[in-house]
């Protein structure tokens, strides 16, 4: 069975790496809430001129901040996640991360453990990613993507659980909820 992962949120912890290099960056100190609505991500809006600087130069100059990331799943999910990548070759990671920062991308893929990462960046259409690679089921923690996938594609979509995805309601939308990689990956989609 082929499956998909994203990486920011689901096995790289992107939102804890751009919290503490704004903080840095602007002397100041920012939630976890806080850092994830300067994303842009929902209607909130809340970046200023300053932080969308900052994390536009994370695209283009910075890409040291790439490979430095930390992992945001478990010791035991790293391994069953390096595991199936490297011994059977059935993982594919697909990023919303821009093509900029693809080889950082890689490199730090290679760090976490994974020989020889299929690695795509899909900016705009995880669905159509998942669909063409006919992926049986992809994990992602941002609603978006996941309600794009169960929408718009035949792979299972599974959302994982995060203080800014709480609020959203998935089971009338086909999107299977789980609270860690480990519950993904046990979870059978055609159950």
């Amino acid at each position: 069975m082929r499956i998909g992962f994203d990486l920011d949120g689901v096995v790289c912890d992107f939102i804890e790496g751009l919290r503490l290099h704004l903080q840095t960056e602007l002397d100041s100190t920012f939630s976890v809430e806080d850092t994830v609505s300067m994303l842009k991500w929902d209607v909130k809006k809340n970046s200023s001129k300053e932080v969308d600087r900052i994390i536009s130069s994370l695209y283009s100059q910075d890409k040291q901040f790439w490979v430095s990331l930390e992992p945001c799943c478990s010791a035991e999910e790293q391994k069953i996640i390096c595991d199936q990548a490297n011994e059977h070759n059935n993982i594919t990671f697909v990023t919303a991360r821009p093509l900029s920062v693809h080889c950082q991308t890689f490199e730090w893929l290679r760090t976490f453990g994974v020989k020889k990462p299929i690695l795509i960046s899909a900016v705009y259409s995880k669905a159509a990613i998942c669909e063409g690679l006919k992926l049986a089921k992809y994990i992602d923690d941002r609603f978006f993507f996941a309600y794009d996938i169960a929408k718009n594609a035949t792979t299972s979509s599974y959302l994982l659980t995060t203080t800014y995805n709480e609020e959203h309601c998935t089971t009338k939308y086909g999107i299977k909820r789980v609270e860690t990689v480990q519950e993904f990956f046990d979870d059978n989609p055609t159950d």
